[in-house]
Parts: C-alpha cells; sequence; structure tokens
C-alpha cells in the first residue's frame, strides 16, 4: 500500500496585535467597572501644606508685584503694560523646561509677535519720552514680567490640579496677604525713618473711590480668576490672556487721556 503523507501540524492562529489585545482588555475593564475614564482627583492640600506654598511664593510674589507697580512712576502706563507681555516667552522657556507645555511653531509665532510689539514700544517710548527714568522703568516692567513668569510656573507646576484647592483658593491668597504684611510692615516701618518714602492716607473721597474698586476687581477677583484659569489651562494660555490689557490701556490713554500715540507705537 502506499505511505501516506506525512500531515503538517496545523499553524497556531495568528496573533493580534498588541493594540487590540490593550483595547478588548481596556474594553472588558471598562465594561466591569474596574477602571474610571478619568484619573482620580488628587487629595486636596491641607491647612499646612496650603500656608507653606504661601511662603514658598511670598518673595516672588512681592517682586514682581514691587516691580510693576514701581515702574508705574518712570514710564507710561501702555508701555508699562505691553513691555509686562513679555512674560510670555519666560513662561514659555520656563515651562517647556518644567514639561508642564510643550513648543510648537504656533506658540513660538504668538511669542515672537509678542517680543517684536514689546521691542517696538520701547524704542518708541525711549524717543519720545524726556524722562530719564524712562529706561529704568522699562526695565522693571521687564524684570517684572520674568518674575511673574517664574511665579506662574512653579504655581502650575507645585498645584498641578485645581481639585487640590477646591473650595481653598481664597485661603492661598489670604496667607499669601499675611505673610506679606508680617514679613514688610517691619521693613516700610523704617521707610519714613530714612526718607525713601512717606507715608500718609488719601486725603480725598476720589482716592478712596478709585482705591477700593481697585482692590476689590483689580485684585480679589482678577488674581481668583487668574489661578483658576492657569489651573485649568497652561501657564502660558494664563500669561496670553493678561495681553487683552494692552488694549484697555492703549484706548485709556488715546480717548480719557487725550494722549497722542505715534505710529510705531500703535503698530507694536
Amino acid at each position: 500500500a502506499p505511505c501516506a503523507a506525512p500531515r503538517r501540524p496545523a499553524s497556531p492562529p495568528p496573533h493580534p496585535p498588541v493594540g487590540a489585545l490593550a483595547e478588548d482588555a481596556d474594553t472588558v475593564q471598562r465594561q466591569d467597572g474596574d477602571v474610571d475614564d478619568e484619573p482620580p482627583p488628587p487629595a486636596p492640600l491641607t491647612v499646612k501644606q496650603i500656608m507653606r506654598l504661601s511662603l514658598e511664593f511670598c518673595p516672588i510674589w512681592f517682586a514682581a508685584n514691587y516691580l510693576f507697580n514701581a515702574s508705574l512712576s518712570m514710564t507710561s502706563v501702555a508701555s508699562n503694560t505691553v513691555l509686562s507681555t513679555s512674560s510670555g516667552l519666560w513662561t514659555l522657556l520656563l515651562s517647556a523646561w518644567m514639561r508642564l507645555d510643550r513648543l510648537t511653531p504656533l506658540k513660538l509665532l504668538a511669542v515672537a509677535v509678542c517680543i517684536g510689539g514689546v521691542s517696538m514700544v520701547s524704542f518708541s517710548d525711549q524717543e519720545e519720552s524726556t524722562g530719564r527714568d524712562t529706561l529704568l522703568g522699562d526695565a522693571m516692567s521687564l524684570a517684572s514680567a520674568i518674575l511673574y513668569a517664574l511665579y506662574c510656573s512653579l504655581l502650575k507646576k507645585r498645584i498641578g490640579d485645581e481639585r487640590a484647592l477646591a473650595g481653598r483658593m481664597p485661603m492661598f491668597f489670604g496667607f499669601l496677604g499675611l505673610v506679606n504684611f508680617v514679613v514688610g510692615a517691619p521693613i516700610m516701618a523704617l521707610w519714613p525713618v530714612t526718607g525713601i518714602q512717606r507715608f500718609g492716607w488719601p486725603q480725598s473721597g476720589s482716592m478712596w473711590g478709585f482705591l477700593l474698586p481697585n482692590g476689590l476687581v483689580g485684585t480679589v477677583a482678577s488674581d481668583r480668576l487668574w489661578l483658576l484659569a492657569l489651573l485649568l489651562s497652561t501657564p502660558l494660555i494664563a500669561t496670553l490672556g493678561l495681553a487683552q490689557t494692552n488694549v484697555l490701556a492703549l484706548l485709556w490713554g488715546r480717548l480719557f487721556k487725550s494722549t497722542v500715540l505715534p505710529h510705531v507705537y500703535l503698530l507694536g
């Protein structure tokens, strides 16, 4: 009888791709309810942690705000505002270095446009102004922008998720103000003695009318909204969002104060 041909062993079924196995496992886990679609919320910060966070950011916050406000008396409001928007560059660089954001062509283009406007405004302010401290005021505004970028990026790095400050965001700013008062009050008490700066209460009701709304709207409400935007998005988005104040500063100088701005200034 002729010999039967040997049978070949049956080939094993082809292996499914790794991605299909992962998708199937993920589907089964989602159906069983073992895995959530979103990561678990972070543990809320304790009062001690919030106080320590305020202590860490107090020097940077104070220096950035002091330089910004001090430069207002040495340069124009519009120049101060536009120069402060250069913080977008420093925020982008620091965020990329801390791995909070990525460098993309669109972001680099937005920052380049901002830097071009800053340069045009700075040179225009130097040519048009006759004050001897204009360059110093511009330098103080630029230093304030760098410190703001450091403050913004580090705060996002340390807190991360807005749920870590759920319901305790006013506590963070409260501790920040308390630390500034306790540390800064003895130092400022020496200023009138040394002649650095004189202190006095507002002398008219109109001055109170400017200070109180500025404290409530320009400090309390705006800082809380800014911190919420920072934690919900990225430091760069929160920083470039503040650039919208340029429009209000230019409109104020042109309409209400009848200030004639040069074409290079407006283009910048």
